[in-house]
């Protein structure tokens, strides 16, 4: 039996976020704090039903929820949507992977019922698998892992399944993550774990990331990316003075 494809196992998931948080009802009105014009952001998010709402009517909801908008019930609610347009690419901050993932994190998340952690769960590695598949032009995985970090999630299982697909545009998400953190592997600091950061400064990364550079069907700037991150990798393995 072969792999389900990354859009029909991520589809999957979504639909399993839905069912699981199904017994949570629209709020009948939203407590905010002062500098929120809580009536306003009700009338939108209660302006269409929840798989319609899109992003302009849902964003300042989600951006707000938890800290200064609404209850744990509200945004396990609205929780569902939320998730699926940050899968789309929604530009608002509250669909940020790793903002939702901080919502998380300050409501305890791992306190909720098993079902809804484990669906959770499921869909950040769906999401992340997803994204792995795009170029980075067309979407970033990187926020999928900072939430899964920040969350608690299964980060070990999020890196298998990095190095472990078949498709080369996910070792360009790591390029850009190598490279765009160059001056901190360089002071010795983290990115975004330590796990995360010891996976990434192995000289068996180095090696795949070289090999797909000279062998994966990439435009050449793709593989100069590649073949830097190699490189920047090897250049900080190297025990000092050498």
């Amino acid at each position: 039996m072969t792999n389900p494809e990354p859009m029909s196992e991520l589809a999957h998931a979504v639909e399993r976020v839905y069912d699981v948080f199904a017994s949570y009802p629209l709020p009948r009105l939203l407590h905010s704090s002062p500098i929120e014009d809580a009536e306003a952001i009700f009338r939108a998010v209660s302006s269409d039903k929840l798989r319609q709402l899109s992003g302009e009517k849902l964003g300042t909801y989600a951006g707000s929820a938890i800290w200064t908008v609404g209850d744990l019930d509200d945004y396990r609610h609205f929780l569902p949507r939320v998730l699926e347009l940050a899968i789309q690419g929604e530009p608002s901050m509250g669909f940020d992977a790793n903002v939702i993932a901080k919502k998380l994190e300050r409501t305890s998340w791992r306190d909720w019922p098993l079902e809804e952690q484990q669906a959770l769960e499921t869909l950040f590695q769906a999401a992340w698998r997803k994204t792995l598949a795009k170029h980075p032009d067309e979407g970033n995985a990187v926020p999928w892992l900072e939430g899964m970090v920040v969350a608690g999630m299964d980060v070990a299982t999020a890196l298998a399944a990095w190095l472990e697909s078949p498709y080369p545009e996910a070792m360009l998400h790591c390029a850009d993550l190598i490279t765009g953190n160059i001056k901190k592997l360089d002071k010795g600091h983290m990115i975004v774990s330590e796990q995360v950061t010891a996976w990434l400064l192995s000289e068996s990364l180095a090696l795949h990331l070289f090999t797909v550079a000279v062998e994966a069907p990439l435009r050449p700037e793709d593989r100069e990316k590649l073949a830097w991150a190699s490189e920047t990798i090897e250049n900080n393995l190297k025990p000092p003075g050498n």
